[in-house]
């Protein structure tokens, strides 16, 4: 169902570009900075309908839970609390999974961490790298 809901519009005809606005309205926790928003949807139109479908395809298949035992390097886990797309249970396990991991949960953030709350994003990941190198 997911699948068939995310590739519908693009059997309809659309292309990722057209599906930009929708998409990032859906997924955002606050709405973003216009120029960051434009930027956005500029990538979107680079997508091409293929690119998106193979996305698509692997996303609900791609589980490497198994593996992340096997990841010793420190990691920054950051996951917005209101993001629907990988929410903050998905981080929690790769959090949990890997060994030497912090999670760090943005309040009132979506799907886009960086580009709803720059600020937050980067004051976390510059504090992490500090603690890291």
């Amino acid at each position: 169902d997911w699948k068939r809901g995310r590739l519908a519009a693009l059997e309809a005809g659309l292309t990722p570009g057209d599906l930009g606005p929708a998409v990032l309205d859906a997924i955002v926790g606050r709405p973003l900075d216009p120029g960051i928003r434009g930027e956005l949807l500029e990538a979107f139109a680079d997508i091409s309908p293929a690119a998106f479908r193979a996305a698509v395809d692997c996303l609900p298949t791609n589980d490497v839970r198994d593996e992340l035992a096997s990841i010793n390097h420190p990691t920054l886990v950051v996951v917005g609390e209101l993001d629907t797309e990988t929410p903050v249970s998905y981080a929690e396990v790769l959090a949990r999974g890997l060994p030497n991991a912090e999670l760090v949960i943005l309040p009132g953030v979506g799907h886009l961490a960086p580009s709803e709350d720059p600020a937050a994003f980067n004051a976390h990941l510059i504090r992490f790298l500090a603690d890291v190198v």
